[in-house]
């Protein structure tokens, strides 16, 4: 019972830090659209 536990959550972390990871990667990409879309706006 205590191992399963323990199974839980690890993986419930683990899916915490990939979630997180997913979100910053998602906030760093539209930081650059936006700055390339500012960019090729200003350029065109």
């Amino acid at each position: 019972m205590l191992c399963v536990f323990f199974c839980v959550c690890l993986c419930t972390r683990e899916r915490v830090e990939i979630m997180l990871q997913l979100q910053t990667l998602g906030v760093v990409s539209d930081r650059k659209m936006n700055l390339v879309g500012a960019l090729g706006y200003h350029f065109f």
